[in-house]
């Protein structure tokens, strides 16, 4: 018996050494759902709820306990991320072009009672890996406003109330293609050098997006920023402006970004974040409210990137 064991442990070390890349390639495709996911965690406070999923970090939003429930819900999703170069080409190559995060797996920290600008919420956030040879993550914060008042923080005005869902995400430690410190990118005799990150996010809600005029947004108490009606009392509004490295300073987005796509019958929008060292950060906040209009007291003020969805509230707690 020790005889077999040996022969079939040279036979098994001649294989892994003749055909290690094959090996190595194999074990890529070994389908998720043969891992154990991670566990979903589901929080809310003031009649809104927010469920995130572990695997893929789905993010549905509603009224109910259980969102997935609320016919009225929306959901979030992150799509694809993906380098582009000098021309604003993406660069179709392993680890600089993740297609989709559905066999993405998050982990989750500890929910917990925190101040947002004087303001008390519950937080948590989230995280998972968006390269596989290199250390890039993608990390998401999320606050739910137990407390209706003023956040301040630049240029920038919306409106804000109990229930609102503050959603930011940070892309850290991405490693480009090329320039100092880059990775090598070739594909047959072309080098590249990366510009930047687009990430796209998929919102579904009630109805595609319709984009609101400068006066209609002003009429709801809007400073800056672009308004979408999505449908039944649910509204997004995003800005364009990204901090970068730990930076306090906010920057626009290229021109034309945030931008909104349509695929056949669903809706995407593409962040688009110059090339940095260590982060880009990108900081939304969802509101669910007991009506689409403004209320005279509940106002946002920032020059921090805003993802503002808006619906109503049918209970509070």
């Amino acid at each position: 018996m020790k005889t077999i064991l040996f022969v079939l442990s040279l036979i098994l070390h001649d294989v892994l050494c003749q055909n290690s890349s094959t090996i190595s390639t194999v074990s890529q495709t070994v389908p998720t759902s043969m891992v154990p996911a991670p566990p979903n965690v589901t929080e809310g406070t003031g009649g809104a709820w927010i469920r995130v999923l572990g695997r893929s970090g789905r993010i549905v939003i509603g009224n109910r306990r259980n969102p997935d429930d609320d016919e009225r819900r929306i959901t979030l999703e992150y799509e694809s991320i993906q380098e582009f170069d000098q021309s604003g080409t993406g660069i179709n190559l392993r680890d600089h072009y993740l297609r989709n995060f559905a066999g993405r797996d998050f982990s989750f920290g500890t929910t917990r009672e925190q101040l947002f600008q004087n303001l008390t919420t519950r937080s948590f956030d989230f995280q998972g890996r968006i390269q596989d040879t290199f250390n890039a993550q993608l990390v998401s914060n999320v606050y739910i406003f137990r407390d209706s008042g003023n956040v301040t923080n630049g240029n920038e005005t919306f409106p804000v109330r109990r229930g609102n869902i503050k959603f930011g995400f940070d892309i850290t430690n991405w490693r480009f293609c090329g320039g100092d410190g880059g990775a090598t990118c070739r594909m047959g005799n072309r080098q590249y050098e990366g510009a930047g990150i687009d990430l796209t996010l998929r919102i579904r809600g009630p109805r595609a997006p319709r984009e609101r005029s400068r006066d209609q947004r002003r009429g709801r108490g809007i400073r800056g920023g672009r308004d979408f009606d999505i449908g039944e009392g649910r509204n997004i509004i995003l800005s364009s402006k990204v901090q970068y490295d730990g930076s306090n300073t906010f920057e626009d987005m290229e021109d034309g970004y945030p931008r909104l796509v349509t695929r056949g019958s669903s809706t995407f929008f593409i962040f688009r974040f110059r090339r940095f060292n260590t982060s880009a950060t990108y900081d939304p906040i969802v509101d669910l409210s007991a009506s689409s209009d403004t209320p005279n007291n509940a106002v946002i003020k920032t020059s921090a990137p805003i993802l503002l969805l808006s619906m109503f509230v049918m209970n509070f707690l």
